[in-house]
């Protein structure tokens, strides 16, 4: 029947699999720096980032700074943000790739 979605497939699917274009959206992305292995020698280490697409006030960085010994992988402590947007999917695509 019209308005149904097939069983276990939600309507955004069904729309984004129609190739429908929807004009902007709301966008949840999120990233997770999980680990460091160093090379070369031991260190106080934290990872940084920033991307204009993501509109942060300031970069974001994981902390705190944690030890990574030569050789060994370290897991990084508070290492997830997720960001949340309106844009299209060409726009969201054109600003990941």
């Amino acid at each position: 029947a019209a308005g149904q979605c097939s069983p276990g497939v939600s309507k955004d699917t069904e729309i984004w699999a129609s190739g429908i274009d929807v004009g902007a959206r709301v966008w949840r992305i999120s990233i997770e720096l999980r680990s460091i292995r160093l090379l070369a020698r031991t260190a106080n280490v934290f990872a940084m980032y920033s991307h204009e697409f993501f509109k942060q006030p300031r970069p974001f960085r994981t902390n705190p700074p944690t030890l990574a010994r030569k050789n060994t992988t370290v897991y990084l402590p508070h290492a997830f943000a997720s960001y949340t947007m309106s844009a299209t999917e060409d726009e969201v695509r054109e600003q990941l790739e």
